[in-house]
């Protein structure tokens, strides 16, 4: 006859016990909820600044085209180029990029066929070009991003001239390449 033992239940009914499985589901997936839980903050914030970068850019666009230049010169790096009004608006148009990090934005201004130097008249485009070295708030995807850079461009039909006769001029793109991309 079969005879089973008490020390024999107890084995079988530890091993059937499932207690603290959930626990183990939960350390093997929460690293990954973190991951994709941190990529979605990353990536909304790369893309707000994106898009901030070029609402400010058509925002300076628009009042350059209209000869609206603000009245601050003092945030460019030396070695900006162009008119003390086009290096007023390019402080415009990175005060009103609302960048996280508005230091970063580099802007440049050329004319309707995009060469440096020579005024503005009424009928000319003016171009504005912007540049955003692209960076990780908690470092995590910083090796994914590369020094990438966001760039964005528009351009504005003038419709009032500047009487001081504004003249292109930028700043060094923070890609360390030069501005052929804004043609």
């Amino acid at each position: 006859m079969f005879t089973i033992t008490r020390d024999r239940l107890l084995r079988q009914r530890l091993v059937r016990d499932e207690r603290g499985q959930g626990l183990v589901e939960f350390a093997l997936i929460l690293p990954v909820l973190m991951l994709i839980l941190v990529g979605i903050l990353e990536f909304g914030s790369i893309y707000s600044n994106i898009i901030s970068m070029r609402q400010g850019v058509r925002e300076a666009g628009r009042q350059g085209s209209v000869a609206r230049f603000g009245s601050d010169s003092s945030c460019l790096e030396p070695g900006a180029t162009g008119s003390t009004n086009m290096k007023q608006l390019m402080c415009l148009a990175k005060d009103q990029s609302g960048v996280q990090d508005g230091v970063k934005v580099r802007v440049k201004f050329a004319k309707n066929d995009l060469t440096p130097g020579g005024t503005y008249a009424v009928g000319d485009a003016l171009v504005v070009c912007a540049a955003y070295p692209l960076t990780s708030l908690t470092g995590l995807f910083q090796p994914f991003l590369g020094g990438r850079v966001a760039k964005t461009r528009a351009a504005f039909r003038i419709e009032k001239a500047d009487a001081a006769g504004a003249t292109a001029g930028g700043e060094a793109d923070p890609s360390g390449q030069n501005w052929d991309w804004c043609v």
